[in-house]
């Protein structure tokens, strides 16, 4: 009989191109590192494909192999724990996305103990890009440690559930600079000219992030315009789907007369969520850039622009949410000041940058550039992002595991609740 312990990872695939299957893929990896688990996931956005076993030693099952119509798996997960043998659960995803299960969860476990059966150990792995919601709060407060990225996240939490603050944990992303690196400057200006087909001299603003509506990318490109007309030869490339959750971005740029011949760059038509580009094609155009921006409405991390740092390319993001947390308040990037608010969701009033603030900040990034006067803010950035290299992070997990093990039941949020004792 095997004496590994036993975890269940209900996230996105661990090969999945999604930030959530980045994340799965490098926490499973240290767990599965140490031999002391054996690790099943219960994959969002898996599909059945063939996947390299060696890589990935995991048993995986698409989360919606039983019902096509849930896509997260929710009723699956319930079963998968009702009939399993589990030393641990670890869950990623956002609050809204888990509430029903959060919700049944508690009473399952107290069947299975009234059965006799094992318990596991639940461990809740969550982002807060705007608001914690009372609503969608029961998976937090029913796992025995929940887990949020940052600081600001963990404020946001306990602002709403301010009992769960003992078991609380701050555990950030991680960065692996063995991908994404910087090239040396010749390479760099040659890969301008065959990936992008512009000259080297043309200052290239990207933006990696996927169309949808909390990522705004509507607003960078309204931004890039205002620029354009100050910088003449520069081009933004906009790594993502033309046309995705967010809108169709051809209609943007016709709107604003930009066109996708001089203004703006976009991906091969085959790239998408679940297509993503390899790793080391992805490096070759993280170092086409010359400057890094979002205009997303808020993040729980983030980790495109933590690559762009890994290759000393400046990055422009709002003050917004988690950003003045990792910016050091303007000593590792850029931000620019969100003074007027949208909604684009349920989560709340949302911070969002004026085209005009924007505009001035990315004139500032490029003279930077220009005179090199962003060497502090470069050094800060890069060692700030290598200080989080996932075999960091890994141990954290690891850490956290070995505690976990060692943690009475009986102090668990769910016995506190009375919903399992």
């Amino acid at each position: 009989m095997s004496s590994k312990k036993k975890i269940l990872a209900w996230s996105d695939y661990v090969g999945a191109g999604t930030g959530f299957g980045v994340v799965s893929r490098y926490v499973l990896k240290a767990l599965h590192a140490t031999g002391d688990y054996e690790i099943s996931q219960l994959g969002i956005n898996y599909h059945g494909e063939f996947f390299d076993q060696n890589e990935y030693p995991y048993q995986v099952v698409p989360a919606k192999l039983k019902d096509p119509r849930d896509p997260y798996g929710q009723q699956s997960f319930l079963d998968t724990v009702a009939r399993g043998d589990f030393d641990y659960i670890w869950i990623m995803n956002d609050n809204f996305v888990v509430e029903k299960v959060g919700q049944k969860l508690p009473e399952l476990l107290k069947q299975m103990r009234g059965a006799g059966k094992k318990i596991p150990f639940v461990l809740y792995y969550y982002p807060v890009d705007c608001h914690v919601l009372p609503e969608a709060s029961s998976m937090i407060k029913m796992a025995d440690v929940p887990v949020v990225y940052t600081q600001y996240g963990k404020v946001d939490t306990l602002k709403s559930i301010p009992e769960i603050e003992p078991s609380l944990q701050v555990l950030p992303h991680g960065t692996d600079s063995s991908l994404f690196h910087r090239l040396p400057e010749a390479e760099r200006a040659a890969l301008k000219m065959q990936l992008l087909r512009v000259s080297p001299d043309t200052f290239i603003w990207l933006n990696v992030n996927r169309n949808s509506p909390r990522k705004d990318l509507p607003r960078t490109i309204m931004a890039f315009k205002e620029f354009k007309k100050k910088v003449p030869n520069s081009r933004l490339f906009l790594h993502t789907m033309r046309d995705d959750v967010g809108g169709k971005l051809d209609n943007a740029l016709r709107e604003l007369g930009l066109n996708d011949k001089t203004d703006v760059i976009f991906p091969d038509a085959r790239y998408g969520p679940h297509n993503p580009l390899p790793t080391n094609v992805l490096n070759m155009f993280y170092n086409t850039a010359d400057a890094f921006i979002t205009t997303t409405l808020g993040e729980g991390w983030g980790l495109t622009h933590f690559d762009a740092m890994l290759q000393r390319v400046p990055v422009l993001v709002p003050d917004n949410t988690v950003f003045p947390e990792q910016m050091a308040d303007g000593k590792r990037g850029y931000l620019y000041k969100c003074e007027d608010l949208t909604w684009v969701d349920s989560s709340g009033y949302r911070p969002q940058g004026l085209i005009p603030e924007i505009t001035d900040k990315m004139m500032q990034v490029y003279r930077d550039v220009l005179t090199g006067e962003n060497k502090q803010i470069l050094d800060n950035a890069e060692a700030y992002a290598k200080s989080l290299d996932w075999k960091n992070i890994g141990d954290m997990w690891i850490q956290l595991f070995k505690e976990a093990t060692f943690k009475d039941q009986a102090t668990s949020n769910l016995a506190k609740m009375g919903q399992v004792l």
